[in-house]
């Protein structure tokens, strides 16, 4: 190992190994080196600590590839705070969007379970960018992982990207809290993509489980969560805005109907605020056949309260033509305060359907009433609905 990486690192310890300030790539993998080198039967015994600072890299933090076969079990990687560490992913690389090994930061093939990362910033310095690559195989996955306290800034290809053949399996169980994205922020892809990636395959509805908690994810354009092929996403808490009106923003994007469960198709929102701001803005729009979708004490109001908000569609879902028929999910809103319409765009609906309760639907200062048509439009087969206690609407069945 060269000298100059060697003295990079600060402190050797059992438990820590911390990189100094303002060292190079070679500093970061001498460290990253050594927090590998701790595990015993997989499992690392070594944290890898960033301090405060600015860390330039043009190097992965961390790669595996399909020639590693030992999994490893429990990496940490922590810096002081959001903020206070931060990493600049200045990536030399060539744009290679069919490439999806390449621009990672980090790369887990197969290869990482219960990894843990927090306290830090990550600055992209270009929209060829992706922070995180997990990809599984019949070998081996990647599970369990905790990203807490991390914000996201700068243009972006992808930040997380969940990725698997056709015999994949797993990549799942995963928890993200206290995310924060800056108003900067742009996402070619995706910040959040599971399947589809390097190809759509039936076993990608195995990518589930993924808890999303008190994030504030503000971007100036792009998709944030797209789920190809289903999944179990549950979100509760926080505050999702635009930065401008002008780029085009969508929240949740689900663009591919075959999903062959309705436990692998699941989207649960609750008491996060949505603050969209023009007419390319869209909460969701979703072309399941399947599966559930909850709002629950969400709000999209934000700053669309203006006349010109009455007639943009801001939930937008798709009916796919099974067996003859019109299918969607069950699709809930509960005690949510809505801006714009809802669109069901498909043949006639025969399965899956619409269920607003309690909710409030802005159409101007004084509240006025208004009807289910006006809130729900189909632009082929009508949707199937039911309207019960809401506040400026009356109670309504299309069954």
């Amino acid at each position: 190992m060269p000298e100059s990486a060697i003295s990079a690192v600060a402190e050797r310890s059992w438990e820590r190994v911390v990189v100094r300030e303002g060292f190079n790539d070679a500093a970061m993998k001498a460290a990253m080196d050594e927090v590998i080198a701790s595990a015993q039967g997989g499992a690392l015994r070594k944290t890898l600590v960033f301090p405060p600072g600015d860390f330039h890299l043009t190097k992965p933090l961390f790669t595996s590839t399909a020639t590693n076969d030992e999994q490893l079990q429990g990496l940490s990687v922590q810096g002081q705070g959001i903020r206070s560490t931060r990493i600049f992913w200045d990536n030399p690389g060539t744009d290679a969007p069919g490439d999806p090994m390449a621009n990672n930061l980090i790369t887990a093939v197969r290869r990482l379970r219960w990894a843990t990362l927090g306290g830090f910033s990550v600055v992209s310095n270009g929209a060829k960018n992706r922070f995180a690559y997990l990809l599984s195989d019949t070998r081996g996955f990647n599970q369990a992982w905790h990203v807490h306290d991390v914000e996201f800034s700068g243009p972006w290809d992808r930040v997380f990207g969940i990725d698997g053949g056709q015999d994949s399996n797993l990549n799942s169980e995963m928890s993200f809290r206290r995310l924060f994205t800056a108003t900067n922020s742009t996402f070619r892809d995706a910040f959040f993509r599971t399947g589809g990636i390097s190809g759509t395959y039936p076993q990608q509805n195995q990518f589930l489980n993924y808890w999303v908690e008190d994030c504030c994810l503000t971007l100036s354009a792009g998709v944030v969560f797209r789920l190809d092929k289903g999944g179990s996403l549950r979100v509760s808490r926080g505050s999702w805005s635009a930065a401008t009106a002008d780029g085009e923003i969508t929240w949740f994007l689900m663009p591919n109907g075959q999903s062959n469960s309705r436990t692998a198709a699941q989207l649960s929102v609750r008491d996060v605020r949505f603050e969209p701001k023009g007419d390319r803005h869209k909460v969701i729009d979703c072309a399941w056949g399947t599966g559930t979708v909850t709002f629950d004490d969400c709000s999209d109001v934000g700053s669309m309260q203006n006349t010109a908000s009455y007639g943009r569609t801001m939930h937008r879902y798709v009916g796919q033509p099974w067996w003859d028929q019109g299918n969607g999910p069950t699709v809930r809103y509960r005690s949510c305060a809505l801006a714009g319409r809802h669109t069901y765009d498909g043949p006639r609906q025969t399965r899956g359907g619409f269920v607003y309760d309690g909710c409030h639907f802005y159409r101007g200062q004084s509240g006025q009433t208004t009807t289910p048509a006006d809130v729900l439009r189909s632009t082929d087969g009508p949707a199937r609905y039911r309207f019960t206690n809401c506040d400026n609407i009356p109670d309504a069945t299309n069954r």
